[in-house]
């Protein structure tokens, strides 16, 4: 008794059409994935990662910017990604980054540049960063300039990362 397996693939099967249907899928698919992963690399390459037209002292993002030049021009910083070190006081409502220590304790402020910037922490709040009150820390945040009315604004500070300074301390 000779019993043999068809060949699916020969001219005579059933299957061959949904074979050659089933290739033909899979490769447009496949082309298609491919056309997808090229342009989505395309833009992620061409989108602008910032507005500043030049790195700020020339760093890469997050800028590393100076207490002092952030008030100075703070239309100049809005919106971008920054790194700076100051003396972090939390307190309700009045969470700041201030210049440094002396600067917190006398409340001094004696002009524009050493006035402190506002910080704010997203949703998370800052209960689980209350280990940084009254230390020197390196902040990188997005900087904004809240507009208020008759004209007031403040500067604050969008938190994504907060870490201890152990350098040399920041003078005026």
């Amino acid at each position: 008794m000779n019993f043999t397996i068809p060949n699916l693939y020969s001219e005579g099967s059933i299957c061959l059409p949904f074979i050659k249907l089933l290739n033909k899928a899979i490769r447009s698919s496949l082309l298609c994935i491919c056309f997808l992963l090229v342009i989505s690399t395309i833009c992620r390459a061409q989108a602008p990662v910032s507005n500043v037209e030049h790195p700020p002292n020339g760093h890469n993002s997050p800028y590393r910017i100076d207490f002092k030049d952030l008030n100075k021009d703070p239309d100049y910083y809005d919106g971008q990604p920054v790194k700076t070190i100051g003396y972090l006081n939390l307190q309700f409502e009045v969470d700041a980054l201030w210049l440094n220590k002396e600067y917190f304790h006398h409340s001094k402020l004696p002009d524009t540049l050493t006035r402190p910037i506002a910080v704010s922490f997203g949703s998370s709040g800052p209960k689980h960063l209350k280990r940084f009150n009254h230390h020197y820390v390196i902040v990188e945040a997005v900087f904004h300039v809240v507009k208020g009315g008759l004209g007031h604004h403040y500067n604050e500070l969008e938190v994504k990362r907060i870490r201890y300074y152990n350098g040399k301390t920041p003078n005026d």
